[in-house]
């Protein structure tokens, strides 16, 4: 992390904290707050819409407070089981798995998706996180929208706002698509000892075949002590896995029928029977 993301997360610490740590209720307002930023069109966080993030982050209108999402990032964070997060212990945390290496990054997917924490990845556990990430990912955008939508800081400067605002309500609206074949799949393919689950060893190997939601989500919490990804998300909202293009038809050409000679008198003479010459000649 670089001196201006420590500074950021420094000042939203203080800000959250109480007695110098965050509990898991104020580390999620934290959370809030810092992903709610990627949904903004604003080429600066004025001071006015920082507080109306902060307020809409107090009163609870946010998505995530108390969920299961966020309570395991709150765990994976407080590796200590204090129940309490320093300053030093969050920034450790964002430099590990949201600024570390691949692995680490890989780890941090894992230990999200692995729901009942036995160290093994289920296609219905993979199932259950990307439908989890969805609901959070659209209903947070379209909270965020709508508090633009009445914030004196934003002032109504955005003419695709209401537009954006139809285009959340309706992502929200649909019917999740169930992806369980596509999971099952993309996880048979890093089951190499083929027992039907994946384990923390198999998973570093998913790099290429992780679902589009999860490079979306480690935009969203890197988003948060990076403040070049302010509205990073507004101008596309969607995360849906894009439809896989159809086969290309291949036009075999059709084979033409070799030149034949023509059929002669000598053909006859070399045969018992007319059928018996015909019937060669045509092979």
């Amino acid at each position: 992390m670089d001196t201006s993301a420590i500074d950021h997360v420094t000042e939203m610490f203080g800000y959250h904290s109480t007695d110098g740590s965050l509990d898991e209720r104020s580390f999620s307002q934290l959370l809030q707050e810092g992903l709610a930023y990627s949904f903004l069109n604003v080429p600066v966080v004025s001071t006015e819409i920082k507080g109306d993030i902060r307020c809409a982050c107090a009163r609870m209108v946010l998505p995530g407070h108390a969920t299961p999402l966020f309570a395991r990032v709150f765990q994976l964070f407080d590796d200590s089981d204090k129940g309490k997060l320093t300053l030093d212990k969050l920034l450790a945390g964002l430099e590990q798995f949201l600024f570390g290496s691949w692995s680490d990054k890989l780890q941090f997917l894992f230990c999200l998706t692995d729901l009942n924490g036995d160290g093994l990845l289920s296609t219905s556990e993979m199932e259950e996180f990307l439908q989890e990430f969805r609901a959070f990912y659209y209903s947070m955008a379209h909270a965020v929208l709508l508090m633009l939508q009445g914030s004196k800081g934003f002032g109504g400067s955005d003419p695709q706002l209401e537009i954006r605002i139809e285009v959340t309500s309706c992502l929200l609206a649909e019917r999740p698509r169930t992806v369980s074949n596509e999971c099952a799949r993309k996880l048979h393919e890093v089951d190499t000892n083929n027992d039907g689950y994946v384990s923390e060893e198999e998973w570093a190997a998913a790099e290429f075949l992780l679902p589009v939601a999860y490079g979306v989500l480690l935009a969203s919490f890197v988003g948060i002590a990076d403040q070049a990804r302010v509205g990073q998300f507004y101008e596309q909202i969607s995360i849906e896995e894009p439809s896989p293009e159809p086969e290309p038809i291949v036009e075999v050409p059709l084979e033409l029928e070799p030149e034949r000679r023509p059929f002669t008198l000598e053909d006859l003479r070399n045969f018992t029977s007319f059928k018996k010459a015909v019937l060669t000649f045509q092979r």
